[in-house]
């Protein structure tokens, strides 16, 4: 009897490790093999470079122009005295310009060009773009899924909507997929703080199968569907092509030179136009034009779309035959060259909505804005462009940073016979990715920072002075530069617009102090 219970346990014993085993496999399958998976995916796919982050820049400057463009709009603007944006947007605008990229840059992917504007517009590596194309559609506009995506960025019809877009119209336009694709993308790789896996998990599955629902949020992770698993390994290897070069051929000298010589028609009949409205105005006899300008009469002047380059928006005008949407067409686009820049850690554009703190501040411990705006950003001078904004302000009323960053520049600048636009002593700061601020006609006593220093967002620097002035009154010079002091743009998008100065006032506080003199 005992020999026989003895048989029994054995066999139980043997049933209960078959069958523990059995369970075992199942949860391995199940469970232990996914996660596997999903760290190869972050681990392996950089095995053959140390160089590649998943944890990419979250924002930053992209430019939207191929370098041998930018070079031949830099060169011609210089010559003609003409915006070098202001050439792009004409050419972009005024004729078949893709198919003219496409014969330039004959070896690159299709609508190569469309994925630098959106990169530039939205913060995001064109190269990535290329990528998450390549691996979506194979740059295919009319590619449709089982699933209903759409485009060369398969879109879902919920996507489309979202980007402002007709699932069943203009979303097939390959310019504003890839446009929307991007917009997508870039909220993602926000949403999960840069990291690109997760992004793309998002992209591809959606991101409640990444890190649940607004309303009840977990852990992210690269959900178990065989397609994202893949998806997340292909587009990173595609991305690391794109960024080597893979796909971008040789310029066609030919053809940067029948496109300078475009250019630079351009920019001639630009410069005469524009000197025809320039004199009209010295003579003190303004074209209609001028007049419509400053009466803002023009509905996109009015609007704010159109008018922001004087004589010039009036060359633009008669260029394009009093077609004023092209024009507003023109300097917005011209605005878009700049590029989108994006504050570090900031999470939102700062070129969009006055990100930027006003840099005058009055009000002590409550800071309120300071000063007016007595002169804007591109104000015809004569011989140059006005490259900041002038917020006049009386004598020793505090100066704050914009934003936060580091001080690189902090010194005089004088004019002088050969740089008759200096304005004394500035202060510059560098915010990171290429974004930088200036500060100028500072009383030198009054800079309280040093190359070096960093400074948080609303740090009072130094106080409105007349450095480097002898007749003007007293304001604080600001200029906004993005590509690492390149290009100087306007920098109302990022602080506001300002109260006009009201010129018929004066005030003796605005030409005087106790403790500042003129160059002091």
């Amino acid at each position: 009897m005992l020999a026989i219970r003895g048989k029994i346990a054995k066999r139980r014993k043997k049933h209960l490790f078959l069958f523990g085993g059995i369970g075992f496999f199942i949860l391995f399958v199940i469970v232990v093999i996914p996660m596997l998976i999903s760290l190869f995916v972050f681990l392996a796919v950089d095995s053959n470079s140390g160089s590649y982050s998943y944890d990419i820049p979250l924002f930053g400057y992209q430019d939207a122009i191929p370098g041998p463009l930018k070079q031949i709009y830099e060169e011609v603007g210089r010559q003609y005295h003409i915006p070098w944006n202001i050439l792009a947007a004409v050419h972009k605008i005024d004729g078949d310009y893709l198919n003219e990229m496409k014969s330039l840059f004959p070896n690159d992917v299709p609508f190569a060009q469309v994925f630098h504007e959106a990169g530039a517009k939205y913060g995001v590596d064109p190269a990535l773009l290329k990528a998450i194309a390549k691996q979506e559609s194979n740059f295919n506009p009319k590619e449709l899924s089982h699933a209903g995506a759409r485009g060369i960025m398969q879109l879902m019809p919920a996507n489309c909507q979202e980007a402002g877009l007709d699932p069943n119209g203009d979303c097939w336009d390959p310019v504003k997929n890839i446009h929307a694709g991007a917009q997508e993308i870039a909220r993602y790789l926000k949403k999960y703080q840069g990291n690109l896996i997760f992004a793309l998990a998002a992209y591809n599955a959606g991101p409640a199968r990444v890190s649940g629902m607004d309303d009840n949020p977990r852990p992210p992770e690269v959900p178990p569907i065989p397609e994202t698993q893949d998806y997340v390994k292909k587009v990173p290897m595609y991305y690391e092509q794109f960024k080597k070069g893979m796909g971008d051929g040789k310029v066609d000298p030919a053809k940067i030179e029948e496109i300078r010589k475009k250019v630079e028609s351009v920019a001639s009949k630009l410069a005469e136009k524009r000197k025809k409205h320039e004199d009209s105005s010295k003579q003190g006899n303004p074209t209609a034009c001028m007049v419509e300008l400053k009466k803002k009469t023009v509905k996109e002047v009015k609007e704010g779309k159109a008018g922001n380059y004087g004589a010039l928006t009036c060359a633009l005008a008669e260029y394009f035959s009093e077609s004023w949407s092209k024009v507003a067409q023109v300097e917005e686009q011209a605005q878009l060259y700049l590029g989108s820049v994006m504050l570090t850690g900031s999470g939102k554009p700062v070129s969009f909505g006055g990100r930027m703190l006003w840099p005058v501040q009055v009000g002590g411990g409550v800071h309120k804005q300071g000063g007016c705006v007595s002169s804007p950003y591109g104000q015809n001078r004569g011989t140059y462009y006005h490259r900041g904004v002038d917020i006049s302000a009386p004598m020793g009323t505090p100066v704050f940073a914009a934003e936060a960053g580091k001080v690189y520049i902090s010194k005089a600048d004088p004019i002088s016979l050969s740089d008759p636009i200096g304005f004394g002593w500035y202060v510059g700061i560098d915010h990171g990715n290429g974004l930088t601020t200036w500060y100028g006609h500072m009383p030198r006593k009054s800079v309280l920072v040093k190359v070096g220093d960093y400074v948080q967002k609303g740090q009072k620097i130094a106080e409105v002075g007349r450095n480097g002035m002898t007749d003007t009154q007293a304001h604080l010079h600001f200029e906004v530069h993005i590509n690492q002091d390149r290009d100087r743009i306007d920098p109302t998008p990022f602080i506001g617009k300002g109260v006009p100065c009201n010129r018929s006032k004066f005030d003796p506080s605005y030409y005087t102090h106790p403790i500042y003199g003129v160059n002091e």
